[in-house]
């Protein structure tokens, strides 16, 4: 059987407060091209997820990282947040299940030869072994570039993720092309 819209392409069900309910065992079906919008709405129950749920990228123009100091980054601007997991600086993606992240910036002032420079990643406020970028200044005069990936747990409940960044170039440096981004793997 099918439901079309009475007029026009748009189909709503239930009203705000409803509960629309998909019994165990059913599959709920959107089609490619379809769009779902889930937007406001709380969404539970979910066995799997498919479709990089949690698409989201934020990005910043500048950023002044002290030197020698492990530095959380904010005043991240968004370009796209599909599922609003992104809030305050953080992602909480509200789905459990594996998520693929990536993040870089670039030093905007030339810098000495031997200085370090480094982006990480912090889940619950903690940073993640195995989640840092790093680069060494081979010859001054560079702007380096840092960048990393990860793939991580989110237990759908209340793990967040940030960036951070460290740099030891012997006073604060400006830093530009700050890129967050990510999505949903599976869950």
């Amino acid at each position: 059987d099918k439901l079309d819209p009475q007029s026009g392409t748009s189909l709503e069900l239930g009203s705000s407060g409803d509960t629309i309910s998909v019994p165990s065992g059913a599959t709920f079906d959107v089609p490619s091209g379809a769009t779902l919008d889930v937007t406001g709405a709380t969404v539970s129950g979910l066995s799997s997820v498919s479709g990089n749920t949690g698409q989201f990228k934020v990005y910043s123009s500048s950023f002044t990282l002290s030197n020698g100091v492990t530095t959380l980054i904010t005043g991240w601007s968004e370009d796209f947040d599909l599922s609003n997991y992104f809030a305050s600086d953080k992602y909480t993606p509200t789905v459990a299940g594996k998520y693929f992240f990536h993040y870089s910036f670039r030093a905007n002032n030339p810098a000495s030869s031997g200085a370090r420079f480094k982006i990480g990643l912090r889940k619950n406020g903690v940073e993640v072994g195995n989640t840092n970028g790093e680069t060494n200044v081979v010859s001054g005069g560079s702007y380096p570039t840092v960048n990393q990936s990860a793939i991580l747990d989110a237990n759908g409940s209340g793990d967040y993720f940030e960036v951070l960044g460290f740099q030891n170039r012997g006073g604060d440096i400006g830093l530009f092309d700050l890129v967050f981004e990510g999505f949903m793997l599976s869950a």
